[in-house]
């Protein structure tokens, strides 16, 4: 019999995923071991592929895998992932992420212990933030205050680091 029934569908708007465009972000990065601290993240999204520079808080870790440590060990050093010096001399890795927010399996290997580690990092989607590159820019800005009037500001931006230059009106 052909019988048709009535349903009703609540899609949960909290739950709500919108597709990254391609282009360059900054996100929080969470991971499973205080040993292994992300200070900064880079992704770069391009036709639906996410690849991440983070970019770590000491230089204990030498190399990276995707995956767990028993696959790192048994795999071909060409698979591993080497660190680039950043200008401040940290050491960051460049790997592809498979999905944000879920925890992703990464193996990083000691220095001092020769030795792979299972860690996870998760890629926050609700901290991500659209990346300036590198120039001036100029902003408009709202005051809290009428006697503290900003009729200019101009930003630099040079190797993540923004530096502000406010004009105030009056001279009081």
């Amino acid at each position: 019999k052909d019988l048709w029934y009535d349903r009703t569908l609540t899609f949960k708007s909290d739950s709500m995923k919108t597709a990254l465009d391609d282009g360059d972000y900054t996100a929080d990065v969470e991971s499973s071991s205080s040993m292994f601290k992300v200070v900064a993240c880079a992704l770069s999204i391009k036709s639906g592929k996410i690849t991440a520079t983070v970019t770590l808080s000491g230089d204990g870790y030498d190399k990276l895998f995707v995956g767990s440590a028993e696959d790192a060990a048994a795999a071909d050093s060409s698979q591993h992932i080497g660190y680039a010096l950043d200008g401040e001399g940290l050491y960051t890795f460049t790997f592809p992420v498979s999905a944000l927010d879920v925890p992703i399996a990464i193996a990083a290997h000691s220095v001092s212990k020769d030795l792979w580690y299972d860690r996870t990092l998760t890629f926050k989607s609700d901290s991500m933030k659209a990346a300036l590159d590198d120039g001036d820019y100029t902003t408009d800005v709202e005051s809290s205050s009428a006697m503290f009037k900003v009729v200019a500001c101009a930003l630099n931006i040079k190797n993540g680091k923004i530096a502000a230059t406010v004009t105030l009106s009056g001279d009081g």
